[in-house]
């Protein structure tokens, strides 16, 4: 790390680095993605350094800034054709990542757990971006409700109101009818 950063913001990175990557992956379902978009904020944190607020969490605006940052670049890939495991192949086949033998399980548990990976990461992918931060902090990152509403800057009552909204699109749209 830079010797000049802040000694503060080299604590954040060592001690919330995780929790960090885990928001970025949670928002891009990819791994290569997530890490990325975790170094992007660490810069775009860096050289914003004089201008945060010390009254403000610091984990709390490096979130903002990644969730900020996460649907910026929303926008610039929907025109980019981006190549990913998940994907399918060009010969219409299954994914790369399908097709990668799983040896910690046995073939039908690792068909099993892929095809719902699969399957909630198509749902989530058809939910409203809002509806998807929110889940995502919320249920995949086990934040607090309060601090959610921080990073995404609502209040309480509406964060509150767009999970209840977002878990029952989830259900809607969720193809497996045991779930529903």
């Amino acid at each position: 790390m830079n010797s000049s950063m802040p000694r503060q913001m080299k604590q954040m990175i060592i001690q919330d680095g995780p929790a960090v990557r885990a928001f970025a992956f949670g928002l891009t379902r990819n791994t290569d993605d997530a890490e990325d978009l975790a170094q992007e904020t660490y810069r775009k944190v860096a050289r914003q350094w004089l201008r945060y607020d010390r009254r403000r969490a610091l984990r709390s605006w490096c979130f903002t800034v990644l969730k900020n940052l996460y649907l910026d670049g929303r926008r610039r890939y929907a025109a980019r054709n981006v190549v990913s495991l998940d994907r399918p192949t060009f010969d219409g086949g299954p994914s790369l990542d399908a097709r990668i033998p799983d040896s910690r399980d046995n073939a039908q548990e690792s068909l099993e757990r892929r095809e719902t990976i699969k399957t909630v990461q198509w749902t989530l992918k058809r939910m409203s971006v809002a509806n998807r931060v929110a889940l995502t902090l919320c249920y995949m990152d086990g934040m607090t409700y309060e601090k959610a509403a921080r990073i995404i800057g609502v209040p309480l009552g509406t964060l509150r109101s767009r999970l209840h909204r977002a878990r029952l699109a989830f259900r809607r749209q969720y193809p497996d009818p045991a779930y529903v």
